[in-house]
């Protein structure tokens, strides 16, 4: 989250479909969730107030809806490659070991706390961006997450801070990863009152 603010993000993992479900700090049930199918590059975004549906095509740039500042385009590719220091440093996030890894790209800076053998969706990939998702992509793969993100500002402010607070392994039902049959699909464009919903990290 922005310094000065929090949310709640929850990631459920079921390959090839991923869902995130995002609240605002203190908000007890999610307000958005967005639903990613990673083969066919499809997805949705489901306001739960009103049992709203939004299909997303994924291979072009995401819609811009009102209230929902965090879905944006993609950022074009950086100039150079971001550089990646390894330090061997260990630490502990939600009772996972990981090693903390300084990412600079373009002169902004971040420190990632990395685990490995957990499985993570590099989301900048599918259409997302955030501080923290397009640099945390850098240190995933097959089989990388980032446990801890926080990134700084070009004068080495502390811009953004992500960190998981539980990691469970169990069995997640199908009807998570698909809009429920009551809820009704919408075209933002013409909803311009959305009501206010947290944005995407």
């Amino acid at each position: 989250a922005t310094p000065g603010k929090s949310q709640t993000v929850t990631f459920g993992i079921k390959r090839p479909k991923y869902r995130m479900d995002l609240a605002e700090a203190n908000v007890a049930q999610p307000q958005v969730s967005v639903i990613i199918d990673a083969p066919t590059k499809k997805g949705w975004i489901r306001v739960h107030q009103g049992k709203l549906a939004m299909p997303l095509d994924l291979t072009k740039p995401p819609p811009q809806v009102p209230g929902f500042p965090g879905v944006k385009a993609a950022p074009a590719a950086p100039k150079t490659p971001p550089t990646i220091d390894k330090t061997g440093q260990k630490d502990t996030v939600a009772g996972y070991g990981c090693e903390i890894w300084n990412i600079t790209s373009e002169g902004r800076k971040s420190v990632v706390c990395v685990a490995e053998n957990l499985t993570w969706i590099d989301i900048s990939s599918m259409g997302f961006q955030g501080p923290e998702v397009a640099l945390s992509a850098v240190a995933t793969g097959a089989n990388h997450f980032p446990l801890r993100v926080v990134t700084h500002d070009l004068a080495g402010k502390e811009e953004m801070r992500m960190e998981a607070q539980k990691i469970e392994k169990k069995k997640l039902d199908d009807a998570r990863f698909v809009p429920p049959a009551d809820y009704k699909q919408f075209d933002p464009a013409a909803m311009p009152q959305m009501p206010h919903l947290p944005q995407l990290p």
